[in-house]
This record gives C-alpha cells, structure tokens and sequence, in this order.
C-alpha cells in the first residue's frame, strides 16, 4: 500500500470583490488624530532626556479620558490604557505618577492602569502581555523603555526587530490594541539627521507602523510624527513646558509673524536714524531678544534692505574693527557726514579744528589709504563721544 504525501492545507484568502464589501466598526481609525492609529505597533523614540516618557504619559491621559490634545492633535478615542513601566525605580515612577496626576488635574477614576516594574521580559512574556490586554480590555499599551523589556537581545542586531515583528503578529493584530514602545534614537549626524529613526536594526522601523521622534541639538529641541497611514508633521521645533509638564511644539507660524515684526522694527529704525550702528546699539534701540534682533539682521542683509560695514563684508569692511556695523540700504550712498549720523555731521561741519571742509567727499572705493583720508580730518575724541555708536576709527570703518 504506498503512502499518499501530506498536503498541507492552503491558506484561504479573499477574492478581490469580497475585500471591496469588508465593513469594520465605526471606531476611529487613529486613537490620536493623524498621530497615533489603532491596532499597530508604534515607536516614541528619542535621544536621553528628551522627555519620550512624558510624550507617553500625556497620550496615555487623553486616550484614557477620550479628550485632549498631543502635540496639537486630539484623541478620538477613549479607552482603557495600561502602562507597563520598568524604567526607574517604583518610588520615582509612582511620584511622577502623582505629579503629573496634580498638575493635569487628573482624576483617581482615570482608566489607565500602571504595572511598575513587575519584571515583563520579552519576548518570554509575549502571551502573558496579550492575556493582559484581553483582561483589562486596553486600547492602548505603553512598553516604557524597550532595553528595559529585553535583558537577553542584542538592542543593535535584529533581536530587536524580530521583536517587533512578533508584537505586531501576536499582539496587536488579534487584540486590536496598539502597542506603543519608548525606545532610544542613535546619536544624531548630518547624515542620520534627515531621516530620525529608533536605534539599532532597520526592521525595527520596519515593523513600527507610526513613529514620534525627537532630536536635541544641543539645547534645542525638535519632533517629527510619520508612518504609513498617518498625516503626522514634519521635524518642528518643540520646547518643553514645565509648568505643564508637556513637550510642545513651537508655533511655527506666530513664531514667523513675529520674526516679520521684529524685522520690521529694525528696518525702520535703520531707516529713521540714518548712520551705521553697530549691533549693540541696534539691540538697545530696537528692544528684544538679542539673538533674534542679530537674525533678523542677517535676514535684511540677505535681502539687501541693510548692509553689514563689519568684519565680514560691506564696503566699509577691512578696516581693522572687529564690530559690526549696519546701516539702512537707502542710505549707503550718502555723504560720510550724513552715513554716521548728525553728531558726525557737525564735527565735520565746523566743530573739529581738523576738519577741511563742510562736507569731505565720500570715500572712493579704492585702496584702504584712499578711505583713510576723510577719516584722518576727524578728531579722535569724536569717536569717543557719547552720540557716536563707536569709540574708536579703526571700529568705525
């Protein structure tokens, strides 16, 4: 009697019209609108102290409550939410439980549940994890921090990624809960920079099907949402609100108005006080933040609406001065009389016992000698005089 071969049973599929009248439930897509979908494994990825476990306590708290905001984008779903926390000790976990519960006015009804370092170790717990969100019913669960969960993989080889793959396949897919792991980013280069992902195997990003990274350079922050389905945003500058314990991102739009404002204002004292002044005097007129009035500078005189007479360009450079001085495009062409404001001007008119004429000619755009001529009839001690924005000629020029 021969032996039939086993033949292995064949996957069933769908044919293509049945796919067009699959129907699912009216439940959002997204838990958090165009930021965190339903169902899938998502990554919060970040450099240290980029406050990645703040950004997931917040979407915890407004999944759990069904309103509020994460980075501008509302929860569309409320639900259970269990955070799996192995990250600190239970004492600091619980208090910054309990601070943030204070400050976000929180209440004890709040259906989230914490597990404080009760020792989850995946991928052995896999089946525990998934008996779990069966248990409780959890939309959400948050896996804070990923090395932590992993004593035995290697975080750099595909351990992690396979990892992934298997949270996905056996937990998110039959539970339709989504899974969202706080994991570490690579140290960033100008490389790495254009594209932020999690560390170690590219699988893990493989696997994740929406992400939330944020980058630091240096005191700065930055944070950028993507994945397959989501609208997310592209890298924002973000800061971090200690008063209200939350990330945020910069509004880019006020921040640009406010950059045309202040623009604004430095080009139109400029133009009312004709002369070149330098940087420290435009600040102290003009009032604000020194760092942004130097930007909104350097943006005029990328648009020509100023120009910089200091060390690194301008037609009065290479005089020796280490300053910056800036004056107003409209009047760069004037007389030297009129480009160094009225204090000069009646120096040279008559009160310098040097001065050889009413009105020197302007320097001609020759050797530095040549330019040196008008300003050898002035005194020395009017580049010390109180109106005058510099104290010295070699500055001046």
């Amino acid at each position: 009697m021969s032996v039939q071969p086993h033949v292995p049973p064949t996957f069933v599929g769908l044919s293509h019209a049945e796919v067009l009248e699959l129907r699912f439930d009216d439940a959002p897509a997204d838990l958090v609108d165009g930021l965190i979908p339903r169902g899938v494994l998502v990554v919060v990825a970040g450099l240290p102290e980029t406050f990645k476990g703040w950004v997931c306590a917040k979407a915890a708290a407004i999944v759990a409550a069904g309103a509020g905001e994460l980075f501008g984008r509302e929860a569309t779903t409320q639900g259970h939410v269990g955070y799996f926390w192995q990250d600190d000790s239970t004492r600091n976990e619980a208090e910054r439980v309990q601070l943030f519960a204070e400050v976000h006015e929180t209440p004890a009804d709040l259906p989230v549940r914490w597990f404080l370092n009760e020792g989850v170790v995946l991928p052995d717990d896999l089946d525990r994890l998934r008996a779990t969100i069966e248990e409780y019913g959890f939309v959400m669960v948050v896996l804070d921090s990923v090395y932590n969960f992993t004593p035995g993989l290697d975080l750099k080889d595909r351990d992690v990624g396979q990892l992934f793959a298997r949270i996905k396949a056996e937990v998110c897919d039959p539970t339709g809960c989504t899974v969202v792991v706080v994991d570490h980013m690579p140290w960033a280069t100008d490389t790495n920079r254009k594209r932020l992902r999690s560390y170690g195997d590219v699988f893990k990003g493989a696997a994740a099907r929406a992400g939330i990274y944020i980058d630091a350079e240096g005191s700065r922050l930055y944070v950028e949402a993507r994945g397959n389905n989501i609208r997310g945003f592209k890298r924002t500058p973000a800061f971090w609100d200690a008063d209200a314990l939350e990330l945020r991102l910069v509004d880019t739009k006020a921040h640009e108005e406010a950059d045309e404002e202040l623009e604004a204002r430095v080009r139109e004292w400029l133009i009312a006080n004709p002369g070149s002044h330098s940087t420290t005097a435009v600040r102290k007129s003009v009032k604000g933040n020194d760092k942004r009035i130097d930007s909104a500078l350097e943006r005029l005189k990328t648009s020509a609406e100023v120009q910089d007479h200091g060390r690194d360009g301008g037609p009065w450079s290479g005089q020796g001065g280490a300053g910056r001085y800036w004056i107003a495009s409209v009047h760069a062409a004037e007389t030297p009389a009129a480009l160094f404001g009225p204090r000069l001007a009646e120096v040279v008119a008559g009160g310098s016992e040097r001065a050889t004429s009413a009105t020197p000619a302007a320097p001609r755009r020759g050797a530095e000698g040549d330019r040196a001529e008008v300003w050898d009839e002035l005194d020395d001690d009017v580049w010390r005089d109180d109106d005058i924005d510099f104290v010295g000629a070699g500055e001046a020029l």
